[in-house]
């Protein structure tokens, strides 16, 4: 059986996983493919249905969200020819995807892509692999269908992990009336294959509730939710690739929360904090997503990867703080912060160095109440389509120190 799909237009994908079995929902063979649109799936038992879905990968081994379940029931023993599958997806960066095949006369589905998961006999795979364009991969995935309303859906932050207050620290508030599931990440062995140099060994990730009480840790991704991450679990799309990586599903009432990622026996090195929106229901949504970690130069600035998800457009407030984080006990916070957002594709679209240094925004942003308290901080109010971003936040002439990424909806 032949499986194909359209390429995707992220220039960080590097090959796709297909994942396939005789149940609706479990996979229990994957096939790794390169970077090409097709793949021949053999050995298939003749008069069987099987489920397939398929997730894209970049350089980091890090996944998309899985495509939504097609299906294909191989013919009966005949001396004909073996149907050939033929599925197409499109990956959209960041969102989520949507495969299914058509079955032609000669038992050859084919498929028109979708923007949300919606089986029919027409459907098709849309792996979604996102990436962070500047100055180095980030990506994010999503793996539930889309809202109505376009949000900010992903957060993942690149930063060098040190210990004591220079460890990752993740915020986010869910708003509305429903529970929200949530994939929380901290990625570090497995960035090496994107080339990047001093990766953390061995990451740690830690949930709080918003009074400071721990409600999930993880070491080893393995240690207490295989079940979910592994094979044929119902979050095997996000399963680290290294075993010294960390990952937590948790389904959570509305409220804020914060995750913290540090070396386990207080080592340092290159890590990757990332927050998925698994169950994006109209019930509730995260209303504001914020890192906070030590900015130093060159590579190791704060690097955000940022996920609008949903149709239309969604009004954001971007901010970087750096000196209103000292009456909070932060010493060494980042003098004078800068922010630049570069689109899915790289294109710088936004910067600033001073959130008053452009008057028309100023007021915007002084208007949606969240405006920074210091001068030298950063802030932009922009109206963003449903896409990947970067958000990159460095030290002004080289400056380095603690820094606070934020990224409200304020729509």
């Amino acid at each position: 059986m032949k499986l194909a799909w359209n390429a995707s237009s992220s220039t960080d994908v590097v090959g796709y996983r297909v994942r396939y079995g005789q149940a609706s929902g479990t996979y229990t063979q994957t096939l790794n493919v390169p970077n090409t649109t097709s793949a021949v799936i053999s050995n298939l038992s003749a008069a069987t249905t099987y489920f397939f879905v398929v997730a894209a990968y970049d350089a980091t081994a890090l996944e998309s969200s899985p495509s939504n379940q097609v299906s294909f029931t191989t013919a009966a023993p005949a001396p004909t020819p073996i149907p050939t599958a033929t599925p197409s997806a499109t990956p959209i960066p960041r969102t989520s995807p949507t495969p299914t095949p058509t079955a032609t006369p000669t038992a050859t589905p084919s498929p028109s892509p979708k923007q949300s998961p919606t089986p029919t006999p027409t459907a098709s795979p849309t792996p979604t692999p996102t990436a962070t364009p500047k100055p180095s991969p980030t990506p994010t995935a999503t793996p539930t269908p889309t809202p109505a309303q376009a949000v900010a859906g992903n957060l993942s932050t690149r930063v060098k992990v040190s210990t004591g207050n220079n460890a990752v620290i993740s915020g986010f508030i869910i708003t509305g009336t429903g529970q929200k599931t949530v994939i929380l990440r901290a990625i570090g062995p497995s960035l090496a294959n994107a080339g990047v140099a001093g990766t953390m060994a061995d990451p740690t990730l830690d949930l709080y509730d918003a009074k400071g009480a721990l409600i999930a840790t993880d070491d080893n991704w393995r240690d207490r939710q295989q079940a979910g991450f592994g094979q044929g679990g119902r979050y095997h799309a996000f399963q680290p690739t290294d075993e010294s990586e960390s990952a937590i599903a948790v389904t959570l009432e509305p409220g804020a929360y914060t995750t913290v990622v540090r070396g386990k026996n207080r080592s340092t090195g290159v890590a990757l904090a990332e927050l998925y929106d698994y169950s994006r229901d109209a019930g509730s949504k995260l209303a504001n997503i914020s890192a906070r970690a030590l900015v130093q130069t060159g590579d190791n600035v704060l690097i955000g990867g940022l996920m609008v998800v949903g149709e239309g457009s969604t009004k954001m407030i971007l901010r970087a703080l750096g000196p209103s984080l000292a009456p909070y006990g932060i010493t060494n916070a980042l003098p004078d912060p800068t922010l630049e957002l570069h689109d899915g594709n790289g294109a710088l679209i936004g910067f600033n160095n001073d959130w008053r240094d452009n008057a028309a925004q100023a007021a915007q942003i002084a208007v949606s109440g969240v405006a920074p308290t210091n001068a030298r901080e950063s802030a932009m109010a922009l109206t963003l389509a449903a896409g990947n971003y970067t958000a990159i936040v460095r030290g002004r002439v080289n400056g380095s120190g603690i820094a606070l990424f934020e990224a409200y909806n304020v729509q």
